[in-house]
């Protein structure tokens, strides 16, 4: 009897715990489908000198629900530092990377709402916005809101003649009520 109690209390505590109430609208969440960590490896002369593009690396699922609040939402990336480190004590400047965010093929278009190619700053910018449209659409099942995101390193501002290092730099991608 007291080993029975014990397991009904844990599985109580345990549904406390875990429950959350549910967000009030509007709502919203995003999850990495795939590409959540970027590696550019300069393995190769001609990547060295003329850079490298991760086309569609990243592929970010937007769950909002306005519920008809008349919002929208918006997707913003920055990096988490002011350089890019390196295990040997050496730093790139941030602007090495370039970021593009497109319509990821989910039920909802979204390239009408994607900004422009985007050099990485350690400032909020806009990847997803409204654009005078009316903002992106809600999307509350999987696959509604699709956003790809583009990586290209050393193509606009070269890597060349830059210490050999392993660099580190972790990007903050952030869902915004708009």
């Amino acid at each position: 009897m007291f080993r029975k109690l014990l397991l009904v209390l844990f599985v109580i505590l345990a549904n406390c715990s875990f429950a959350q109430p549910p967000l009030p609208a509007p709502s919203g969440h995003m999850v990495i489908r795939q590409g959540g960590n970027v590696v550019f490896n300069f393995s190769a002369l001609k990547r060295y000198t003329t850079g490298m593009t991760l086309a569609d690396w990243t592929v970010i699922d937007i769950f909002y629900d306005s519920d008809g609040g008349g919002t929208s939402w918006k997707l913003s990336l920055k990096a988490n530092s002011a350089q890019i480190d390196g295990d040997m004590g050496n730093n790139l400047n941030l602007d090495v990377i370039e970021i593009t965010a497109s319509d990821g093929g989910g039920v909802n278009p979204l390239g009408a709402f994607c900004e422009p190619k985007i050099t990485l700053t350690s400032l909020d910018q806009d990847l997803v916005v409204d654009q005078g449209l009316g903002g992106p659409p809600d999307g509350v099942a999987a696959g509604d809101n699709l956003i790809n995101l583009t990586y290209e390193c050393g193509v606009t501002n070269s890597v060349l003649g830059q210490p050999a290092d392993f660099y580190v730099v972790d990007l903050v991608v952030t869902l915004y009520e708009d």
